[in-house]
């Protein structure tokens, strides 16, 4: 692990997710800031997430926010490999350095499903008394 990276959990890098049979006939249009309805009438792809590079240190709790469809939660699924990047990468910490679970052989993503990354859906009620923190530390 260098310095820059010993103190990450996870790493986005430049990721994009795209939903159809052939996401690479979406890219260059992505690249172009072509918007997700032109893209998906030229080409039948559904855009999930374009170029979003994000690094969170370990120990750090952060919020994504974004309007409903935006990519908030298909970005997290990428982290434990449930929506597949069609550019860029994820890596997540293993405790030893940085795993790319973007092209992670199947034994070593269950490895971090099981022992790394911990996740909550949607449609999880938090508890409206409790502060963020304390709603996260549930789960800790």
């Amino acid at each position: 692990m260098t310095a820059a990276t010993e103190n990450l959990a996870v790493r986005f890098d430049k990721v994009c997710i795209v939903f159809g049979d052939n996401p690479d006939r979406a890219l260059p249009l992505m690249d172009r800031g072509q918007d997700r309805s032109t893209i998906q009438t030229s080409t039948g792809q559904v855009l999930g997430v374009h170029d979003c590079s994000l690094d969170v240190a370990t120990g750090e709790i952060l919020v994504l926010m974004g309007l409903s469809g935006s990519g908030k939660s298909t970005l997290l699924r990428a982290v434990n490999g449930l929506n597949p990047v069609c550019r860029g990468a994820v890596h997540v910490s293993d405790g030893n350095g940085l795993i790319d679970v973007t092209n992670a052989d199947p034994v070593t993503l269950r490895r971090i499903r099981q022992q790394r990354v911990a996740m909550v859906f949607q449609q999880f009620g938090l508890l409206p008394w409790r502060t963020v923190r304390e709603n996260v530390g549930l789960g800790l």
